[in-house]
């Protein structure tokens, strides 16, 4: 799936600055700002998922593959090969990467570490190798569940819809942190700009309504006015 951020042009209104600290700014940033949605990633899974199938098993694949379809998934089944695995995923955009392999070897897990590093997609891991250490690192890599000795038809779609709400609710969390760490960013760069503003001769309330006037001339929001500043200063 594609989330596409839509692009906005902040309008801030005109009034006298009569609290000037960094914050205040923020928030009118944050007020002004017209966005397609209110949260930074909106994810939605449809019904019917698009489910990549890569296997290395002994258990009955076209069963499993029979169980996807008769749920309306669309399935791409696939035998897993560590060399290509890396292409598989990148050539069918999955909502789902289902890995049924009961002895995984090394280079398979890297590769699903690799795949799992994007969060692009809830990732489910049936196996028989109940190796802690295996489990740990593919669950930290960002695998949504990994299923030792339970690759059973009747199975397989429970694990497979609770790993989907899991990764949308993992998601959402991440999100809102990388949301907190810009709002942060934003802070000490909006900070920095009034210091420079304010050692070149004007008071707080003129550096305050400095940035406030230039980001609205620019059509720009005040943190990226303020970084604009910064880098002007610097020379970059």
């Amino acid at each position: 799936m594609v989330y596409r951020k839509q692009k906005y042009i902040p309008r801030y209104p005109v009034k006298k600055a009569s609290t000037v600290d960094t914050q205040d700014l923020l928030d009118e940033d944050r007020r002004c700002a017209r966005v397609l949605h209110t949260r930074s990633i909106d994810i939605d899974f449809p019904i019917c998922l698009r489910v990549l199938l890569l296997h290395e098993t002994q258990h009955n694949v076209a069963e499993l593959e029979e169980v996807l379809s008769r749920t309306g998934d669309t399935v791409r089944s696939i035998r897993a090969n560590a060399i290509t695995m890396a292409a598989e995923i990148d050539a069918w955009p999955a909502d789902v990467l289902l890995i049924a392999a009961d002895d995984p070897t090394r280079d398979m897990i890297e590769q699903i570490c690799v795949a799992s590093s994007g969060r692009e997609r809830a990732i489910v891991m049936f196996t028989e190798a109940n190796d802690a250490a295996t489990m740990r690192t593919l669950v930290k890599a960002g695998v949504s569940a990994y299923v030792v000795a339970g690759c059973s038809p009747e199975r397989l779609r429970p694990v497979m819809d609770v790993a989907v709400e899991r990764f949308a609710h993992e998601q959402t969390q991440f999100a809102e942190l990388r949301a907190a760490q810009q709002r942060e960013a934003d802070a000490r760069q909006i900070a920095r700009a009034k210091s420079l503003l304010q050692r070149r001769g004007l008071t707080e309330a003129e550096a305050h309504a400095t940035l406030r006037t230039q980001a609205m001339r620019e059509r720009r929001t005040i943190a990226e006015t303020a970084s604009a500043i910064l880098g002007a200063d610097s020379g970059v």
